[in-house]
């Protein structure tokens, strides 16, 4: 009586090994692959408030508020420093999403040097691209929610001026 043992072909271990170090690369990719579909929301929100003279709350400060309060030219001297403020911030964010890329690419190139085979890259492009797009429709839907809020408020704060 002989018995046949059926085993999968074991993967080598040098390859095994690899794709174990990888993960801490692909981790890191998803993570900067976040940070960049956020920072590409966010810049999409500001350029819409920006085309709409509306200025998010976050830029609405106390003191300002305090300021505008006691005269004309004080609530000129609010609204020209809050879009100075949100050009600043459209223009960091800018910066930074050039610097997500330059970081994504770097880590592309990194997990290249581990050389796991193409079908490995195209899987790993495919799943990380569907994640981008599911934190994009989420980023998007949260933003729009906000900016419509603060469109509301805008509108009916100027009819009742």
């Amino acid at each position: 009586m002989s018995q046949i043992i059926h085993q999968r072909p074991n993967i080598p271990s040098q390859y095994r090994f690899r794709r174990e170090q990888a993960q801490a690369t692909i981790n890191k990719l998803l993570e900067i692959s976040k940070r960049l579909i956020n920072t590409k929301a966010q810049i999409r929100f500001l350029i819409r408030c920006k085309k709409h003279n509306l200025i998010p709350n976050g830029l609405n400060r106390r003191f300002l508020i305090s300021i505008s309060n006691f005269s004309q030219s004080g609530k000129r001297l609010c609204q020209r420093f809050q879009w100075k403020l949100l050009l600043r911030i459209l223009s960091d964010k800018h910066w930074m999403l050039h610097k997500y890329k330059q970081r994504i690419q770097s880590l592309w190139k990194h997990l290249e040097a581990f050389n796991l085979g193409s079908r490995f890259y195209f899987q790993t492009d495919v799943m990380i691209k569907k994640k981008m797009n599911y934190w994009d429709r989420q980023d998007t839907h949260r933003l729009s929610q906000k900016f419509m809020k603060l469109f509301i408020e805008e509108e009916c704060h100027t009819y009742f001026e």
